[in-house]
This record gives structure tokens, C-alpha cells and sequence, in this order.
């Protein structure tokens, strides 16, 4: 019996079906790599704007309002955006990973004693918040400065100076007399040198004070 016989095809016939067959794997090959490359997140202008190929040579952009993050999921790219602590509300605080309502409550009273973040690695202050909570919510935050309420060191009450965690009620007492006895105090510099005041003088340069 003879080859062809045996396959039903003539020569002519098998090498049509091999073209064909070789079409097909190369239109197969082509449209995974075509898949593949839609998956991508492109990142243009900085961490400002994200273009996402989501179909074909479609481009979708998606402003974040600051340098957002991009969260892997089944079959698709979602964005993220960053929590901004300095007005954030204990609702959002909690929906961020291992913060539960106990730790959202104290974030927002330090915040308040302080009268506001300047940097995201501050949260490594808050009682209660683990370095392991910290690893993981540092990239899903972000501090806005311009949201932070000032310090009047000349005009603040006992009170107000002696609830900032970097000041004390002790020191508080100390820069009141000091400042009642030389007219107010001029400068950070001033302030860490007033003798009988203890501070942790790399912490006081973040204090956003006043000096009217």
C-alpha cells in the first residue's frame, strides 16, 4: 500500500494541509504575544499618569492624583491610590491593610498632637503599629504638607506645646518662662539651646513652628 493511500492525501493535498497548518500556529503565536503585551502598565510623566493597554493598541490613561500603585489581579491591572493621612478619616484608615479600628483612632490622635504628618515613616510612632504593619501600608500612603496646622511657639498655650509628643509638658514649662523672659524665641535653633529642655533635636527641625 502506498503512503498516500494509507493517509487518504496525495502530496499535493499533505502540503497544503502543512501550510495551512503552519498559518495557524503562527496566527496563534501571534495573538498571545498581542495578549501579552496589552498586560503591560506604562508609566509616563513620573508616578503621575499610569496608560494602561487594555484591547488592540488601545491606550486608556488614568490619572492618580498622587504616585499610585498597581495591583496585580486575575486577568486585569488595577489602579490604586494612595491614602493621604493628613485628611484621611478613620473609615478610610480601617480600610487599609491590618488597620483596624483601634489603630485608625490612634493614627488620628497622634496626627492631631501633631498637628499633622510630614513624613509617612512617622506612623512607626504610633503606638501599637508593628514594623510588619508599617512594611506593608508605607506604599498604600502618602503625607500632604500643606495640610499641617502650624505651631505658634511664642503664642501656644502650656497646653498645646506640652501635648506635642516632641515637646513634653515638661520642656512646655521650660520655653514658657523662657519666652516670657526674653520676649519670644526667634528660631529652632533657640529653641533646642534653652538650657533645661531635653529634646530629640533632629525631630524638633520637623516641628512646623511659627515665629510671629
Amino acid at each position: 500500500m502506498k503512503q498516500s493511500e494509507f493517509w487518504f492525501f496525495d502530496k499535493k493535498e499533505m502540503l497544503l494541509l502543512v501550510i495551512i497548518f503552519a498559518s495557524l500556529c503562527l496566527s496563534f503565536g501571534w495573538v498571545n504575544l498581542s495578549n501579552y503585551n496589552s498586560g503591560k502598565v506604562y508609566r509616563l510623566l513620573g508616578d503621575t499618569t499610569v496608560a494602561v493597554k487594555i484591547s488592540g493598541n488601545r491606550l486608556a490613561l488614568k490619572q492618580e492624583y498622587r504616585a499610585g500603585s498597581v495591583n496585580k489581579r486575575i486577568g486585569e491591572r488595577k489602579l490604586i491610590q494612595k491614602l493621604e493621612l493628613n485628611s484621611a478619616d478613620s473609615v478610610q484608615l480601617e480600610a487599609l491593610p491590618m488597620i483596624g479600628a483601634k489603630l485608625a483612632q490612634r493614627i488620628i490622635r497622634y496626627r492631631d498632637r501633631l498637628g499633622g504628618f510630614y513624613s509617612v515613616d512617622q506612623l512607626k510612632e504610633v503606638y501599637g503599629l508593628r514594623d510588619s504593619c508599617f512594611g506593608v501600608v508605607k506604599n498604600r500612603v502618602w503625607v500632604d504638607s500643606l495640610k499641617i496646622r502650624n505651631l505658634s511657639v511664642n503664642n501656644a498655650s502650656l497646653e498645646e506645646l506640652g501635648h506635642h509628643p516632641y515637646i513634653g509638658f515638661k520642656n512646655a514649662k521650660i520655653i514658657c518662662r523662657y519666652r516670657q523672659e526674653h520676649g519670644g524665641i526667634q528660631s529652632v535653633a533657640e529653641l533646642i539651646q534653652i538650657k533645661g529642655t531635653l529634646f530629640e533635636k533632629s525631630k524638633m527641625w520637623t516641628i512646623y513652628l511659627v515665629y510671629p
